[in-house]
């Protein structure tokens, strides 16, 4: 089931009426939640991972790019464009 199948509605179907927060461990992600009504996207693990391997500014590029290339894909101007007619449910395999 993917996470579109999963809720009983689009999130850009609901009012606003409280904040949304998601994790996501990648941009592709972090597209998806931003797409389904999120307003924030949590990357601590995937952060604290790089730390450790003094790496965080290629971490937060990787991130960055695949954000931007999920949404050029989606067909959205700006991730912060991004809304529920971004996505695309597909067939079970």
């Amino acid at each position: 089931m993917t996470s579109v199948d999963a809720l009983p509605r689009p999130a850009a179907d609901r009012k606003a009426d409280h904040l949304r927060i998601a994790a996501g461990p990648d941009g592709v992600e972090a597209a998806k939640c931003l797409a389904l009504g999120t307003v924030a996207v949590v990357m601590a693990r995937p952060l604290l991972q790089a730390a450790q391997a003094d790496r965080v500014d290629e971490a937060l590029r990787v991130f960055l790019d695949q954000l931007r290339i999920a949404t050029w894909a989606a067909g959205a101007p700006a991730s912060a464009a991004l809304t529920g007619s971004h996505l695309q449910r597909t067939a079970p395999p």
